[in-house]
């Protein structure tokens, strides 16, 4: 099966001149950049204010004097993603292995829990301070799921940026066996005395891991890659060609066909639940436009519903076509509309494959005048509110 959206070849040639064209060539292809709301945006920022005021007052900061490993840990992983300015760190009291940002205007706020700082080693928080510079330097999580669509589409998306970060926790890292203890070491909760690392065991026991047939449909309600599909898919990653031009690296093979090969696993993550009801949000949308279409002047021609039956199914075709005759187009039309809503919260890519299949209809039936109407109340109902 070939992922939904492919990766574009890009053929980069020269190091990166900053962290945003750095991070551009480590985004994973299906992480794209979202379009935020002004609304979205602005509850955002009321969410930050409220919750970087928490930080102040039962974080501590870390700086040179009070906690020098740590900071030179900053200071490094900001040389290495050529950062101008650090964003500040703070330490909280929390047992959970986690870490987060807050992503402000001026300078994000990283959190580190003291659990994650004492389990890991300077050179292994490196993998993991980068992962957080790098969901700020890529603008992730501005957006917060309120609907039942924007959770269909949402955790692909959310997913996405985690293999997105991950990758530029590798370069903060400086070696794929740092930043995979670090995975290894957060994913066990063990400590250095409890175990022997050894990369290439752990990543081919990741890779039968997920070869094992069985319902892991959890896994793709989870906002976070399972642990398994992340050490695969960061070892692949550090084969690909992007790396090449990343100091060190000697990565050679094809990125987008490494891409591609991560993609298809990514969406069969969890039985590919989320990829399947895309899947079926984007199907149901073209067969109501192409009622729509064909249906417009009260007769369906045997050429238009050849087109139907082509490009929707014999079943959609069929049912769909009942119910104008049934309810009428007005109430096809609010249907239309129902699901192209829903398809305002899905990637650029997938809302792609809305106007090809409404391009395809007026190039098979002929009816420019109709197909551009559909197309308009597309694009309008799939722009984010």
């Amino acid at each position: 099966m070939s992922g939904e959206n492919s990766a574009d070849a890009v053929t980069w040639t020269e190091p990166p001149i900053d962290s945003e064209e750095l991070c551009a060539r480590l985004r994973f292809s299906l992480d794209e950049p979202m379009k935020v709301s002004q609304e979205d945006q602005d509850s955002y920022a009321k969410f930050v204010k409220v919750d970087s005021q928490r930080i102040y007052g039962q974080g501590v900061r870390v700086t040179r004097s009070l906690m020098p490993k740590i900071f030179d840990v900053a200071q490094l992983v900001a040389e290495r993603l050529l950062l101008q300015k650090t964003p500040e760190l703070f330490v909280m009291a929390n047992c959970q292995l986690n870490a987060g940002v807050l992503l402000r205007d001026d300078c994000p706020l990283v959190v580190l829990n003291s659990a994650l700082v004492e389990l890991l080693t300077p050179e292994e928080l490196a993998s993991v301070v980068g992962h957080e510079f790098g969901h700020a330097i890529l603008r992730h999580h501005r957006h917060r799921v309120t609907s039942d669509a924007e959770f269909v589409f949402g955790h692909d998306r959310f997913r996405a940026q985690e293999v997105s970060a991950d990758r530029i926790g590798l370069i903060s890292a400086g070696s794929l066996e740092i930043a995979l203890r670090a995975e290894f070491k957060i994913a066990s909760g063990l400590q250095d005395r409890n175990f022997t690392f050894d990369t290439d065991a752990l990543i081919k026991d990741a890779e039968s891991t997920l070869s094992i047939d069985g319902d892991r449909d959890w896994a793709g309600l989870s906002t976070h890659p399972e642990f398994p599909f992340r050490v695969w898919a960061l070892a692949k990653f550090a084969e690909s060609d992007a790396m090449s031009t990343l100091g060190k690296w000697s990565g050679r093979k094809p990125i987008a066909d490494v891409e591609l090969e991560i993609e298809d696993r990514f969406h069969a993550i969890g039985g590919g639940i989320s990829f399947r009801s895309t899947s079926d949000v984007v199907h149901e949308a073209v067969a109501w436009i192409g009622v729509l279409i064909v249906c417009e002047d009260g007769e369906v021609t045997e050429t238009e519903r050849d087109v139907l039956v082509q490009l929707i199914g014999k079943i959609w075709a069929d049912d769909a076509t009942v119910y104008a005759r049934r309810h009428g187009l007005v109430a096809v039309n609010r249907r239309a509309v129902e699901m192209l809503e829903n398809l305002a919260h899905a990637s650029s890519k997938t809302q792609g494959r809305i106007v090809s299949a409404i391009q395809e209809f007026e190039k098979r039936t002929g009816a420019s005048n109709r197909c551009r109407e559909m197309l308009e109340l597309a694009r309008e109902k799939m722009r984010p509110k």
